[in-house]
This record gives structure tokens, C-alpha cells and sequence, in this order.
């Protein structure tokens, strides 16, 4: 069961519960093991070596993660499977005169049958679909069937139909998502908050963001995609930013192949959410590039980051997710909420009971305040102006809550300290 459903905290950024130890560990999903698990566990780039070769995805993505000044405590290695495409079967049910229509990822495609068969009406939708600019293939089957197929294994797509049309899932799709569903529901398999992946192919990029934007994790990917320093809208980082995505951020780097982004999440991973920026960092084995002012506009533009040398030292800019948002603030966020559910369910569980009083909001009240001191302490928060809780009083509780014993709703107002990335000093000397 998850913590949510005990403890409900949402927090609005102003500009299944993870662990604090899931905010230390990246979980590496690549199709290189041999292990017979979905994932393993790993400590140190010497643990690695025992299950990797050093020319495999899996030893470069640690080498780089466990390679920093500082060293994370664990990561995750997960094993992808064989893609598998995604395949539906659906029968004209009936052949009376109307509409039969079916919606392919939120396009619909729609036959008008008149005195038609159910074969004319099945030819008509497969000519409808194969016309289509989606991603899916139809083939009649029988004289009343057609088949869905899609065209990238591993790439699903959704369904919808008419009354007068039966469908039928033939073949399940196997790609990232599933992949990640898979490996995160499995004793542990969840323990991690930093995702970066082997494949470098747009749509496992696309479909593993729109996956971790249902998630309380994030999403890095580096990328040498030419169309990122241009005026292309069709590349990887315009498509991310295009979606608004909160939990992605893209990297352009030509030194793709050596897994920087596993490189950023070494450095931070060490370190408490909201004592740094992830802007400025240096990554140790990874090459800067070279970038003139008009590519590094293009990359800008599109809320991608890039890795080159500023004064003789190689630094990680802009530090932004696709939204444009920065990392370290997506990150800040979910640890302090993480941090007010396990503390107030804490105090759930030690507890003979918590009283539905206002002496019981008042224990509910210190916590959040505890929670809102530690942000400030690790630096996420600002202390002035220091942050405000509000407890309702239990007389101005909805009475059927009270009956419910759902104690609702707590409020807290907080200034993210946030980080330092410009500075503008104007001066005058005089002789």
C-alpha cells in the first residue's frame, strides 16, 4: 500500500513514497545482463566488474556514475527484454448503416457504412488507419477482422471502438515502459529516483519521459542529435520541451557514448536534496564540447543542457528540465515532500493515537514545521521569510470528514532559497 494513501501532501513549485535512500541511487536500464533478475544492486564499479565487461553500456553508465569525487553509495542495474510489438485484433460485430469508427491514440477513423458488408466496412477501415499518419499498421484477417500492429515494437499505442465493433488484445507490447513497470514491481525494484538508459532512440526516449512524468523521479538522457544545435522543432530536446515536460532533462553532449548524464548523477546523488545546483558542476571523464554561440542559443532555447569549458574549467550548463524548471528545484520538491508523509506517518505509527483535537493538529502541525527546518538546513528553503503552516481549527473541519477521521487540510506557505547561476557587479574606480 502506498504511504499516499495515509499521508496526502502535494506541494506547488512557485517559479509511492521514496525512501531518502531512493533520492541516492540510479537505477541504469540497459539490455546487457545476463543475470537471470530483473535488476541487481550494486555498491561499487568493482561489484560492477564481476557481471559486466568494460566494453558493455552497463560498466561505462557506472564507471562514470561511481567515478566522481564523491562516491554514491549504490546503484541499480536493470535488465531490459526484447521488444515486442503491440498487436489487436478487432471484428465488425454487426452490418447495419452508421458510423463504425476506431480511435487510434486519439485520432478517430471512421467507415460510414450504407447498405455495406462487413467485409466492405473492415476494407474501409484498413484503408482509413493505412492512410493515417499513426504509427500502426491494419491488415484484414478474415472477412469480418482486422489486425493492429504497431509499427515500432515496444512502442504501444491505445484503442478505442464503437458498440458495433469487438476488439481483442492478441499480442501484449513489450518496450521501455513495460520494462520499468516490470523491474519497479518487484520487491526493491522501486528503490531508486535517478533514471538514465542505454538506448540513445527517440521514441525509448519519449516513452520513458512520459512514464516518469507519472513518477516522483527524474529523467536524464545525453544525446549528440545534430538538429539540437539548429533550428530543427523535430529533434529529441524540442519534442521534450514541446510536452512540457517536468521530470525529463536533455543533454547534448558528442560524448553521448560514455553516459555524462550517469556522470551528473554521481556528483548529486551523494548529496542532500537542496544543498546544490546541479549548474557548474564539473564531471569527471567526460569530454566538453566545443559549441559556437549560435549552436549554444539553439541548445538554450530548446531548455537543453550541455557540458563545456568556462575559464578553463568544464562546467554542466543550464541545469534545466524540458519545462524549463530547474533540476535541482524538481528534485528539492519531491524530497521535502517525501520528507513531511514519512514524517507525520512517523508520528501516525508511534503513536497510541493522535487526537482528532486541536491539540492533535498541533502534533501534526510540528511535524510539517520540522520538516519545513530541515529544508532550510540542507538549503532548499529559505529562512526568511520563514515558513508559514496553517492548521485548521477541528470546529471548521467538514463534519463528515471528522466522522472519516480524515483531518483536512493542513496548508504551508515556503520560499525556495534557490541558487545563485548570474552575477552582475557595476563598480567605479577613480585615480
Amino acid at each position: 500500500m502506498s504511504l499516499q494513501t495515509i499521508v496526502s501532501v502535494q506541494i506547488t513549485r512557485g517559479s509511492r513514497s521514496i525512501t531518502r535512500a531512493g533520492f541516492g541511487t540510479m537505477l541504469f536500464l540497459g539490455s546487457g545482463a545476463t543475470f537471470p533478475e530483473r535488476f541487481r544492486v550494486y555498491g561499487s564499479l568493482t561489484a560492477v566488474s564481476a557481471d559486466f565487461a568494460t566494453s558493455t553500456n552497463e560498466y561505462k553508465a557506472a564507471s562514470k556514475y561511481f567515478g566522481q569525487e564523491r562516491k554514491p553509495k549504490k546503484m541499480m542495474i536493470g535488465k531490459r527484454l526484447a521488444a515486442v510489438a503491440q498487436v489487436e485484433t478487432h471484428t465488425i460485430s454487426v452490418n447495419t448503416d452508421g458510423a463504425y469508427t476506431i480511435t487510434l491514440n486519439g485520432v478517430a477513423f471512421t467507415f460510414v457504412a450504407a447498405g455495406s458488408t462487413k467485409t466492405q466496412i473492415r476494407d474501409g477501415l484498413v484503408t482509413l488507419i493505412n492512410a493515417g499518419a499513426e504509427p500502426v499498421t491494419a491488415a484484414a484477417v478474415s472477412t469480418d477482422q482486422l489486425t493492429l500492429t504497431a509499427d515500432v515494437a515496444g512502442t504501444s499505442f491505445t484503442t478505442l471502438v464503437t458498440s458495433n465493433i469487438a476488439e481483442a488484445a492478441t499480442t501484449a507490447n513489450q518496450g521501455i515502459i513495460e520494462d520499468l513497470q516490470q523491474i519497479s514491481a518487484l520487491p526493491g525494484g522501486n528503490d531508486w529516483y535517478s533514471l538514465a538508459i542505454e538506448s540513445r532512440n527517440v521514441n525509448d526516449i519519449l516513452n520513458t519521459s512520459s512514464y516518469i512524468e507519472t513518477q516522483r523521479k527524474i529523467f536524464g538522457v545525453a544525446t549528440n542529435e545534430a538538429g539540437i544545435k539548429t533550428g530543427s522543432t523535430t529533434d529529441v530536446a524540442s519534442l521534450l520541451k514541446a510536452k512540457s515536460y517536468a521530470r525529463s532533462f536533455v543533454f547534448f553532449s558528442e560524448d553521448h557514448g560514455s553516459y555524462p548524464e550517469a556522470a551528473l548523477f554521481g556528483v548529486i546523488n551523494p548529496l542532500d536534496p537542496g544543498s546544490y545546483t546541479t549548474k557548474f558542476k564539473t564531471l569527471v571523464g567526460i569530454v566538453a564540447d566545443d559549441l559556437n554561440d549560435s549552436e549554444l542559443t539553439f541548445i538554450k532555447n530548446k531548455s537543453c543542457n550541455y557540458y563545456t569549458q568556462v575559464a578553463g574549467v568544464d562546467i554542466f550548463q543550464e541545469g534545466t528540465v524540458a519545462v524549463s524548471e530547474f533540476i535541482d528545484t524538481i528534485i528539492f520538491v519531491d524530497w521535502l515532500q517525501a520528507q513531511i508523509e514519512e514524517g507525520v506517518f512517523t508520528d501516525l505509527i508511534n503513536s497510541l493515537k493522535i487526537p482528532f483535537t486541536d491539540v492533535g493538529g498541533a502534533v501534526l502541525e510540528k511535524q510539517v514545521h520540522a520538516q519545513m527546518q530541515k529544508g532550510i538546513r540542507v538549503g532548499g528553503l529559505a529562512a526568511d521569510p520563514a515558513p508559514v503552516v496553517t492548521v485548521p481549527k477541528v470546529a471548521d473541519i467538514d463534519p463528515l470528514d471528522r466522522q472519516a477521521r480524515i483531518f483536512k487540510t493542513i496548508e504551508f506557505a515556503a520560499t525556495l532559497a534557490g541558487a545563485v547561476h548570474f552575477t552582475e557587479i557595476r563598480g567605479v574606480v577613480t585615480v
